[in-house]
């Protein structure tokens, strides 16, 4: 392996290749510290980097993970249509305006409903109707 920048672009495109792999990655996640040979706060800067180079695909959440029972912020690869309905769902159980947000998912992809399930389908037909 190279030095330098050499060493940090092969770390950027290992860290690339994972998340696309599907998995979550965190900056305490000692295994992939020990893979790369890298401590903690390095792989933060890596993550934190990759986030600015691709912040319209990468997501970061907290999540609560197992290391000291705190809550960590995980990088991950942005599932469009999960995430988008996990939004949907935030709306429909947390506020009643809606009728924005339908417009700007049909705006964007008008076959989304039509995939979405039977159940979510009618939940927001309900919410329409309450709007009304």
């Amino acid at each position: 392996m190279g030095s330098g920048p050499d060493k940090k672009f092969i770390h950027l495109f290992t860290l690339m290749e994972k998340l696309s792999q599907g998995h979550e990655l965190y900056a305490l996640d000692n295994a992939l510290c020990e893979e790369l040979n890298i401590n903690s706060r390095t792989l933060r800067r890596y993550l934190d980097e990759l986030r600015i180079y691709f912040s319209h695909v990468l997501v970061t959440e907290k999540k609560l993970k197992t290391i000291d029972g705190k809550r960590l912020t995980v990088y991950r690869i942005s599932e469009h249509k999960k995430d988008i309905s996990d939004t949907l769902r935030y709306f429909l159980e947390e506020r009643n305006e809606l009728e924005w947000v339908l417009s700007m998912i049909h705006a964007n992809d008008p076959t989304f409903l039509t995939k979405d399930s039977n159940e979510e389908k009618k939940e927001i037909e309900r919410s329409i109707a309450k709007d009304k």
